[in-house]
């Protein structure tokens, strides 16, 4: 009975010890985010093409590309798992992604802010898995005008 106890606990252990940890990781990505999305809000984002001014002889553009790799912890792929065999939505995956993005596009406000600039044009965000589904890369690009 003790050695049946100790081969099933080890592993639930360690899902808890996972689950603890990736809690403790994920909550502070998201406060990270939240302070950099408010101390970035000046820097506006357009999902369209830059049309121009008349004034346009006082602007330059800078590309601006922006790339970073999340995976998940093992506990959330547990549950992933478990969300394959009965159906539903993977809300670890939906999460993940919504923090990868948030996460982009705050890289390329900082990309700005250092060039000067107030302004993010044809931004386009990409994303693919890596790893099987233990992972996502996320790329967002988008054109800086800056104001010379």
């Amino acid at each position: 009975m003790m050695s049946f106890l100790l081969s099933v606990g080890w592993p639930i252990l360690l899902l808890l010890i996972g689950w603890m940890f990736g809690r403790i990781k994920i909550r502070n990505h998201r406060t990270r985010l939240d302070r950099f999305e408010t101390d970035l809000k000046q820097i506006r984002l357009h999902n369209v093409k830059y049309k121009g001014t008349n004034n346009d002889a006082n602007m330059t553009a800078h590309m601006l590309n922006a790339s970073l790799v999340l995976s998940i912890d093992v506990f959330q792929r547990f549950l992933a798992t478990l969300t394959q065999l009965t159906g539903g939505e993977h809300c670890n995956y939906t999460d993940l992604l919504d923090r990868g993005r948030r996460d982009a596009l705050i890289r390329l406000k900082t990309q700005a802010k250092n060039l000067g600039a107030n302004d993010i044009y044809n931004i386009k965000i990409q994303s693919a898995s890596i790893g099987a589904g233990k992972g996502i890369e996320i790329l967002a690009y988008g054109t800086a005008i800056k104001s010379t």
